[in-house]
Formats: structure tokens, C-alpha cells, sequence
């Protein structure tokens, strides 16, 4: 089968989007009976010279692999391509769609009648996606993958283990991914438990909370990071460690030389998450909010637990006493020894190593893609908030918050409130 790959030529602005990308192609690469055609295009593409590649290319399948953030011009050009009319069409969808709904609703006639798959990283996302389409829409769910020969505790040259447990968090600092609160909660804990410690490394964003009209002046957040940070007793500063931002070897050997990885993010433009992922496969436990992909980890109960997401009428609540409860039960277990990470490193390779998700993808392929039936009305609606406000820096739900019967809709399948296992 020849599979015709489509993706923006340029890098990507955020790194993990860049690694997404890269990981999923490889999945397609690795993938039995594909033989792969890359066709990336660029800003100033010419479209009649990019069709006419991927016309003499005959593909039996596209992909797009990203969406940056959504691809009109490259379905447009697609789809005046009469010999590829019956072609299947595979959309890898990112976190960043629900903010984006005006454009891909757009897209809609012009995808109407085709065969289309649309790929969602988690359940949670595939929960989402259902909001938006007609019922007979073909969605799945395909996780994004990690590369278990980067990502792994066998090649790092352990040092001897530290006595107290050390707890880790790497990825953005923003306000949604709530890392002021994780600070000021790790600070808090940190004053009753002498022997543990934290480590952050990542860079400082500004995004603020868009969705609400909730701006951040440029170096807000890292200034108010650091000046609680700097506010600290000394013996409690001491134990919060910040490594700023970090290539992926430097990554790999504090996450394996940590106990858990600990996140309260409650991200709405991101679904999957990278970061805790790579330090499970670096053999670390982990403490995540159920909030969107994050439950789609919990593969293994002695690895990962979820705690709960509360909501109120403004906005979305955790639990100090679930997380600090959940922090005990680290604390109180052994630290994490190298056989335990070798194998915790073999568990989640199955799951979400680029292997395993080619051969969830071969099974995937196995089933014909439907043709699409278009998007329904209540995306119309929502497209139509986030062209009016979000496009235009104004909030979507600033006077019914998380009450709004719309916004409730939308993320419905990403909290979990009350999850059977694993929730603390």
C-alpha cells in the first residue's frame, strides 16, 4: 500500500509537536506493507506543483501527520485531484482542534463524500471528536507514540540513589498547566517531609488562559515562579531544584533518576502530553490530574495514579488533599530500583512505543474508512464562538466559566471526576 505522508515543511514552534511528528512518521515507516511517499509543503507552496507530485505519486492512502494547526489550502488542493477522489484521507488530530472548529468546519464540504479517518490520541479526545461530528463519522483512537531507544533507563550510568524520594516535573510552565500551584503545593509538602524533593525543568509560558480572555504580560510567569521560589525558608528551597530547559538525554537522566513524575495540569489546547509519558518510559511512577489524555496512562495501577478534576461554576478544582495523599504513597514505598524501571520502561513500550502503536495502526488499516458525512451543527455553533471572541482575544465563557452548557459539552470526556480505579 502506498501511503502519501503530508506535513508542513517547516519545523513546528512548540518542540513537542515537532516530536509527535517525527515519532508518527516513524510509526508509518515501520508499518508492514507501506511503502512511504513524503510530500511536505510550505507556506508559500505552489499547490499545482504539489498536487502534481502527489498525483504521479498514486497514493492508496494520505496522512496528514500535523495539522499546523489546520491544513485548508492542502485539502483544497487535494481535493480538485479527480484520480484520488476515492482515495482514503487520515487525519492524526492534535489538542489543538476544539480552538480551531471555525476552520475545520470549514473544511467540512469540502471533505463530505470522501473517505475519512480521524485519529485521536486518547478516548478522551475520540469522546471530543463525536461532539463535533455526525454520528456515522469514522474516528478512532491512535496514541501518539514514544521512542522507547530514547526514552529508556538501560543506557543511563546510574549514580547511587539519593535516600530521600525525588519527585519531577518537565514540560511548559504556563497557567492552565497550573505549575505556580504545583510549586506552591510541592513548597507546602515539602515543609512536613524533610528527606523528599522536587525537580522542574522546561521553558516559561505566557499563554495565559485564552479561552476566558485571560492574558499574561510577557515574562509574567516565570517572574512570579521565581519570586515565590526565591520567598522559600532555606531548607525547603533547597530541595526545589530548577534545571531550565533541557535537551532529551539530559531529560532522560533525571527522570531515571526520580521517583515520580508529578503534573495538576488542566491543559484545554493539549490532550496527550509528551512529557509524563517519557518519564514512565524512563521508569518512573507518576501522580496526573484526570484530565484529558492523561487517564489514557493509567494502563498500570502500581504506575500511575489519577486524581480527580472537580468543577465549579468559574473554573475546574483540584484536590490539595487528594495530591498530597497520593504523595504519601510514594513516599512510603521503596524507592524505585533499576529492575523496577527496566520493567515499567518493557510495560509502557507495549503501549505506547513506536512498535506497539504500528501494530495498533496495521489493525486499524485492516478496517475501510467510511466516508465522511460532515460536521454537525453544534460545531457550527462552537466555531462560530471561537471565530467571534477567541480570534479576536476575547473570552469564549467569561461570564458562565465552566458552567457554560457549551464549554461543558466540549471537554465532557476530558474530566474524570470519578473514575472506578486509580483515583486517590
Amino acid at each position: 500500500m502506498r501511503i502519501a505522508l503530508v506535513y508542513a515543511g517547516a519545523k513546528p514552534s512548540w518542540v513537542s509537536a515537532l516530536t509527535i511528528r517525527e515519532n508518527l512518521r516513524k510509526v508509518w515507516l515501520e508499518t508492514e506493507s507501506l511503502s512511504i511517499i513524503d510530500c511536505p509543503y510550505s507556506r508559500k507552496q505552489n499547490w499545482s506543483e504539489w498536487t502534481r507530485t502527489i498525483r504521479a505519486a498514486k497514493p492508496d492512502m494520505i496522512v496528514f501527520l500535523e495539522s499546523m494547526p489546520v491544513p485548508i489550502k492542502a485539502v483544497c488542493a487535494l481535493v480538485k485531484i479527480k484520480s484520488l477522489k476515492a482515495t482514503p484521507i487520515i487525519f492524526h488530530v492534535y489538542g489543538d482542534f476544539s480552538i480551531n472548529t471555525h476552520k475545520w468546519f470549514r473544511l467540512g464540504p469540502k471533505l463530505a463524500g470522501r473517505r475519512v479517518l480521524w485519529l485521536a490520541a486518547s478516548a478522551a479526545q475520540h469522546g471530543q471528536l463525536k461532539q463535533f461530528f455526525n454520528s456515522e463519522v469514522d474516528v478512532r483512537c491512535l496514541p501518539f507514540p514514544v521512542d522507547s531507544e530514547l526514552y529508556n533507563p538501560f543506557a543511563i550510568d546510574m549514580d547511587a540513589p539519593d535516600k530521600g524520594h525525588r519527585f519531577l516535573y518537565t514540560g511548559r510552565f504556563s497557567k492552565q498547566k497550573n505549575t505556580q500551584l504545583l510549586l506552591e503545593w510541592a513548597a507546602e509538602y515539602l515543609h512536613e517531609n524533610s528527606t523528599a524533593s522536587f525537580d522542574f525543568a522546561g521553558p516559561f509560558d505566557d499563554i495565559g488562559g485564552s479561552l476566558w480572555g485571560e492574558k499574561e504580560p510577557s515574562g509574567s510567569t516565570r517572574a512570579q515562579w521565581m519570586k515565590y521560589l526565591k520567598s522559600l525558608p532555606d531548607n525547603v528551597r533547597s530541595r526545589i531544584r530548577y534545571h531550565g530547559v533541557l535537551a532529551p538525554d539530559e531529560i532522560k537522566a533525571l527522570a531515571s533518576k526520580s521517583d515520580c513524575y508529578v503534573s495538576l495540569s488542566t491543559f484545554h489546547d493539549e490532550d496527550f502530553g509528551l512529557a509524563p509519558l517519557e518519564s514512565l518510559f524512563c521508569g518512573t511512577r507518576a501522580i496526573l490530574t484526570g484530565w484529558g489524555g492523561f487517564s489514557s496512562f493509567a494502563v498500570d495501577p502500581d504506575s500511575v495514579k489519577i486524581l480527580p478534576v472537580g468543577i465549579k461554576k468559574n473554573n475546574l478544582t483540584l484536590s490539595k488533599n487528594h495530591f498530597f495523599k497520593a504523595l504519601d504513597k510514594i513516599i512510603k514505598r521503596p524507592k524505585v530500583s533499576f529492575e523496577e524501571r527496566q520493567l515499567r520502561h518493557l510495560v509502557f513500550s507495549s503501549h505506547f512505543g513506536i512498535g506497539a502503536v504500528s501494530e495498533s495502526l496495521k489493525f486499524i488499516l485492516q478496517t475501510p474508512v467510511k466516508k465522511f458525512t460532515g460536521c454537525n451543527f453544534f460545531m457550527k455553533v462552537h466555531g462560530i464562538l471561537i471565530l467571534k471572541y477567541w480570534v479576536s482575544g476575547k473570552p469564549v465563557y467569561k461570564h458562565t466559566g465552566t458552567a457554560d452548557p457549551i464549554y461543558e459539552r466540549v471537554y465532557r470526556s476530558y474530566r474524570k471526576p470519578d473514575l472506578n480505579v486509580n483515583v486517590l
